[in-house]
């Protein structure tokens, strides 16, 4: 279901049956890229899930059958593209004010990974940037053969900031995420799913949704307050100091988003050439 406004119908949300719920990122001619105003739709969607006592089961998509999510717009002018006005202010302010709005961004993927429902993700093809960083926040990733994963967001010289750089090493650990953060790695679905990216891989896009909503369903089946106990109890042993690890990363992050050499990534993609970096 959707609202109707532009913005909501980005994301949908679906009750497909009784207990079980589909979200879909709905920009198809836009690579499902996510734009900052659709993040506190996922924490609404998260809350209406939340107030439905017979959801017990979410799965999250994209639309169509060639990206999953390309991860935030850059298209000039949108948030995130580095476009806009500059208002003058000093290195700490800008740091401080910049962490401020990475940490809230961030948590509406947080309030999304903290529904008591389990949730699936349905990576039906390519999975980039903060669109891997949001399927990070589901309890189980299946994905389609034919699919890339990566957060690939050092080679415009940009941060890894919302909750990826955590998120990735607890998922497979810090020798494999370490690889992919530091070389903005693009990994096939068969080598994600060897080191426990994903857990699953399916043919089809059809065969992957059908997968799903079986996983789905049997999940639904089960005791549902016992499952939440799992969810719970398996995310507080995950996520102990998460808040805090999150916070470190949005703090770190802010020096890259106001650096130079975000801008010249951002300049050099839209250009179509290869950055240069200063490290300033």
């Amino acid at each position: 279901m959707s609202t109707g406004t532009d913005t909501e119908s980005r994301i949908l949300l679906e009750m497909e049956t009784e207990h079980r719920a589909l979200l879909t990122l709905n920009r198809p001619d836009h690579l499902n890229t996510l734009t900052l105003d659709m993040w506190p739709i996922m924490s609404q969607l998260a809350e209406e899930l939340e107030a439905n006592e017979s959801a017990r089961v979410a799965i999250l998509t994209g639309t169509g059958d060639r990206v999953f999510s390309a991860g935030i717009d850059l298209a000039p002018g949108k948030p995130g593209s580095g476009s806009g006005k500059r208002v003058k202010r000093s290195a700490a302010q800008k740091n401080r004010q910049t962490a401020q709005l990475i940490q809230r961004t961030s948590s509406h993927f947080t309030a999304f990974e903290n529904m008591r429902i389990p949730a699936i993700a349905a990576i039906n093809g390519h999975c980039l940037g903060a669109g891997l960083e949001l399927a990070l926040c589901c309890d189980i990733r299946l994905a389609v053969r034919g699919a890339t994963l990566g957060l690939p967001e050092v080679e415009l010289g940009a941060p890894v900031d919302m909750g990826g750089t955590v998120r990735l090493m607890k998922a497979i650990g810090p020798g494999h995420a370490k690889r992919l953060l530091y070389t903005a790695a693009r990994i096939p679905a068969e080598e994600a799913l060897d080191i426990g990216l994903v857990q699953a891989l399916h043919d089809t896009p059809e065969e992957l949704m059908s997968a799903a909503r079986e996983l789905a369903d049997r999940i639904a089946a089960q005791g549902p307050l016992a499952v939440q106990h799992c969810k719970r109890s398996c995310n507080h042993a995950l996520n102990r100091g998460l808040i805090d690890d999150l916070e470190f990363e949005a703090a770190s992050a802010s020096d890259c988003m106001i650096s130079e050499d975000l801008v010249e990534g951002l300049s050099a993609r839209r250009e179509k050439r290869e950055p240069v970096y200063k490290s300033r």
